[in-house]
């Protein structure tokens, strides 16, 4: 092993307990400060811990132990903070005193990396030379930008320039973060190699793979990817959808790629919302059609009980996006009549929604039956209490002619059919009155509208 300028004139090796193969580094000064002698890797392989042990083994045998605490929040919103105290202090008058302050000295400016200048440029400048020569050095690469460290004042100060310049890059930032907006994603395997983080977020809150997701970056999402980005849990597909308005025409690449890499197209927002449920709520039919495409659930539902089928129905593009799902998806038999379908078929009764209505009808849904009573039939009452007029001879309609030997004045009078006769009554609901008179007393076909359409 080659020593280098050790601290107090003394060659130095430096073992980090708690890391599998000890590590053996000496120092070197840089502008007056020592330094370790080491890679970036192994310096932020000890910055992701919040404590960690050391012990410096000095050339007369002499054994420093540190111990190595990381501390609440970021000098200048950048810089990791930590504390490194000697374990073996000596007594000095009436309390202690750390007989190697250069030691601790050391390993707390690494971990801390005040200067990560020419890091940030060479990565948003794109020199992958320069940037394996700053990944030599003891970097931490957890130490995020700020004006302090990227400002156009230091950078004034350095004589650099940047090729890529926006507000984004100071608002801390990491380097894979950086290497992101730069569009940087041939950097991203030596960044990680170096020891960068892929889960670290910014000051936004933003993993690398989500900042790329949400910018429509698809080479940089692919690297970040391929180096074991966590897709799940952050709701990427969704941001993948949204992001494919960023570019035209509108690419679904990003989303495959995640697909590709194990990401959930179903897994749902703090609203408890799918990627299919927001396209809904968005209007981005080309995301809805890429989810259909793709599998996506039609049942699950968030917050507010809406699942993606009563979520196309509330909206005001409802028969476009129904028949949507009757092209995308392969519906077969009885799956018009699972849960889903009846959801969305109930609430469109509620809401008088008849355009929505007369599509499930024409599909072959099955109006349904209250427990223990053949009528009415549980969106007939809903459409009845709503007063959703128009809705409620629809149903009748079609009622009556999925049950044509069904007399309705010879069934018993129970409490629903009590109910639900009182319900028309009501002066909004004449029409509806009127049909379901016409059919109680055998008269014939009631004469209504071929649609009605709401």
């Amino acid at each position: 092993m080659a020593y280098g300028t050790a601290i107090n004139n003394e060659k130095t090796w430096l073992m980090a307990t708690l890391v599998t193969h000890p590590e053996q580094v000496s120092t070197f000064e840089v502008g007056g400060e020592p330094r370790l002698q080491t890679d970036s890797k192994t310096i932020s392989g000890w910055g992701q811990r919040d404590k960690f042990q050391l012990e410096v083994k000095l050339s007369d045998q002499r054994v420093v132990t540190l111990l190595c605490e990381r501390q609440k929040g970021w000098v200048n919103g950048a810089h990791p903070r930590w504390k490194c105290t000697n374990l073996e202090r000596e007594a000095y008058c009436f309390c202690t005193r750390d007989a190697n302050p250069k030691v601790a000295s050391s390993v707390k400016h690494s971990l801390m990396s005040r200067k990560p200048l020419h890091l940030f440029v060479a990565v948003i400048n794109g020199k992958k030379s320069d940037v394996d020569d700053q990944l030599r050095l003891p970097i931490n690469l957890a130490v995020k930008t700020h004006y302090s460290n990227l400002g156009p004042d230091v950078l004034h100060e350095a004589n650099v320039r940047l090729d890529y310049c926006s507000d984004d890059i100071y608002d801390g930032q990491s380097v894979l973060h950086l290497a992101v907006l730069g569009k940087r994603s041939v950097l991203i395997h030596a960044l990680v190699a170096g020891g960068a983080d892929l889960e670290q977020v910014n000051n936004s809150k933003e993993t690398p793979l989500e900042l790329a997701v949400k910018s429509g970056r698809t080479a940089e999402s692919q690297a970040l990817m391929k180096e074991g980005a966590v897709t799940q849990g952050r709701t990427l597909m969704q941001k993948a959808l949204v992001a494919g308005n960023l570019s035209y025409p509108y690419s679904t690449d990003v989303a495959k790629s995640l697909l590709a890499n194990g990401a959930k197209l179903d897994e749902q927002d703090s609203k408890q919302r799918t990627a299919l449920l927001n396209m809904i709520i968005a209007g981005n039919e080309k995301g809805i059609i890429f989810a259909l495409q793709n599998g996506a659930s039609l049942g699950i539902c968030d917050k507010n009980g809406h699942n993606a089928l009563s979520a196309m129905v509330k909206s005001k593009q409802r028969v476009q996006y129904l028949n949507l799902v009757f092209t995308h998806c392969d519906i077969q038999g009885q799956q018009i009549n699972s849960e889903p379908f009846k959801r969305a078929f109930e609430f469109a009764a509620r809401c008088g929604y008849c355009n929505a209505l007369q599509i499930f009808i024409d599909k072959g849904i099955e109006q349904t039956e209250l427990p223990n009573e053949p009528f009415p039939s549980k969106e007939l009452m809903a459409a009845a209490e709503n007063r959703t007029d128009n809705a409620c001879q629809l149903l009748l309609r079609d009622w009556f002619k999925k049950h044509p030997d069904m007399k309705l004045n010879t069934l018993k009078s129970t409490q629903s059919k009590v109910k639900f006769e009182k319900l028309l009554q009501r002066t909004d609901m004449g029409k509806s009155w009127s049909t379901y008179l016409t059919n109680t007393q055998d008269v014939g076909e009631p004469e209504l509208p071929q649609k009605i359409m709401k």
